[in-house]
């Protein structure tokens, strides 16, 4: 397969027929060679992050419903990569097994369905099988040691605790009798939820630690039969886990789950309820992750729209830095503030003009939020706007009259941001905007001295063309062409002596810009 490949014409058509020749040989296997390649080419196609050969092995290796591993089920490598028709290689010194080509994954990311459609109900059969070994029936480890023994000896551990919901939710398997056994038994469920963790911290930053219920993990997998179940014999709903502090709410609205955050709204849970260290609400998790019809059951449930987190940043600040366009909409349609400052004191329109949202800008300004609004270092959306190259955010708000000249707690203004980064079309909006060419900050530096330094050769022919001063003095008494030259920027030194500039000023040192 590799050498056919390295022959074919480039191209999706050339390649799709390679793969489908290479899967009708697989299809003409025996029956067992033929389910072992569906599977393998299942795992590797459908995981969520490359596998190793010894994890794919024991995925291989499980039985449905067994309480244990029997490691003579699990496939020699060599038999797992001959039945694949050379469709997967293995990378010897990672010991990853992976397709053999970008293109592979590409044809089975559009084909999975067609050759093997049972690939993620069985992934998360055996996630979940594996999961409720009775090995891990002894709960959470109480050392490293014994935690990292675990891991090793169990090597599918750690990809199951992690992923296992993700593939119970795309397989719709979360009401089989597996699945809920699987949540019943809460000492493997407090083992799973360790892992979990361990993916995020230190052995040493879990403790103390015993884990999550089952409701918990139900919320996080959005199997919302289990939690009305739960509903129905009355167990506590408003139960935190140990690590984050977070309720089946939480865990569900952070997910994006929205029969089971409707299931837990209804049976009156606390809407407002935050966790532990961060300080977030249901709200403020489904915000941030841009779950809209989530948004829209917590603000019907009357959930504060402007609650914050213990950076005193709100859903609509959360919404507004990631881009969630409906939800910003829907809270602003909520009444939510759209001038709130966080701790550093920033707006929503301050992220969203820092990170190039352009359609949550013009939301925001459209329901007048404040242009010049500045932060606590005294800089303003377009500041941030200009600094990081937000052309069309930047025309927004010149569109919407912001200040082009303010000045922040440096005294730099947007231009002067813009000319240091070598952002030209912001630049370009703010010269044609009249904005201050000359404008000089707290060093009495301007934006052409900051183009100069940084070798920003088409801001500084913008500047030089807009008139700009090409021998304005800093507090340093250095030019623009003193510092183009000390930074080796020829081609800005050359624009700067064709306009004419004193190649004979002198710095406090008595130092002229080509001596």
């Amino acid at each position: 397969m590799r050498d056919a490949l390295k022959i074919l014409p480039i191209g999706e058509k050339a390649y799709d027929e390679a793969y489908k020749d290479a899967m009708t040989r697989i299809e003409g296997q025996n029956k067992d060679f033929k389910d072992l390649a569906h599977q393998v080419l299942g795992w590797i196609t459908r995981a969520k992050r490359p596998m190793t050969t010894s994890e794919l092995q024991h995925a291989l290796g499980v039985e449905i419903g067994q309480p244990k591993l029997d490691e003579s089920n699990c496939p020699e490598i060599a038999k797992i990569t001959s039945v694949c028709a050379g469709l997967v290689i293995i990378d010897e010194q990672s010991q990853i097994i992976r397709l053999v080509h970008y293109t592979t994954q590409e044809y089975f990311d559009r084909t999975w369905q067609i050759w093997f459609s049972d690939a993620e109900r069985n992934i998360a059969e055996v996630c979940v099988t594996y999961l409720s070994y009775d090995i891990f029936n002894e709960g959470p480890s109480s050392t490293e040691d014994h935690f990292d023994a675990k891991l090793e000896l169990n090597v599918l551990y750690g990809y199951a605790a992690n992923y296992w919901a993700h593939h119970t939710n795309i397989s719709l398997i979360g009401n089989s009798p597996l699945v809920m056994a699987f949540l019943e038994k809460e000492c493997v469920v407090a083992a799973c939820t360790q892992a979990m963790v361990q993916s995020r911290y230190s052995f040493h930053a879990m403790k103390p630690f015993t884990g999550c219920m089952g409701i918990h993990l139900a919320a996080l997998a959005g199997i919302h039969e289990y939690m009305r179940d739960m509903i129905d014999k009355g167990v506590n709903l408003e139960a935190k886990d140990q690590k984050w502090g977070q309720t089946p709410l939480s865990w569900a609205a952070e997910n994006g789950h929205e029969e089971v955050v409707r299931l837990l709204i209804n049976a009156k849970v606390d809407v407002e309820a935050k966790d532990q260290g961060l300080e977030q609400t249901p709200l403020l998790w489904a915000a941030k992750n841009g779950h809209k019809e989530v948004v829209k059951l917590l603000i019907n449930a009357k959930a504060d729209v402007d609650t914050k987190d213990h950076k005193r940043r709100t859903p609509l600040s959360w919404a507004a830095v990631s881009g969630h366009e409906e939800v910003v909409k829907l809270l602003i349609n909520a009444k939510a503030d759209v001038d709130t400052k966080d701790y550093m004191g920033q707006t929503p329109l301050s992220w969203a003009a820092e990170n190039g949202r352009e359609e949550v800008a013009k939301l925001l300004i459209n329901a007048k939020a404040d242009v010049d609004t500045k932060d606590d270092k005294s800089r303003t959306p377009l500041s941030w706007a200009a600094e990081n190259g937000r052309e069309e955010v930047a025309k927004l708000l010149i569109n919407a009259k912001a200040d082009l000249d303010t000045k922040d707690d440096k005294s730099r203004t947007p231009l002067s941001w813009a000319a240091e980064n070598g952002r030209e079309e912001v630049a370009k909006l703010l010269i044609n905007a009249k904005a201050d060419v000359d404008t000089k900050d707290d060093k009495s530096r301007t934006p052409l001295s900051w183009a100069a330094e940084n070798g920003r050769e088409e801001v500084a022919k913008l500047l030089i063309n807009a008139k700009a001063d090409v021998d304005i003095k800093d507090d340093k008494s250095r030019t623009p062409l003193s510092w183009a030259v000390k930074n080796g920027r020829e081609e800005v030194v050359k624009l700067l002596i064709n306009a004419k500039a004193d190649m004979d000023t002198k710095d406090d040192k008595g130092r002229m810009p080509l001596s």
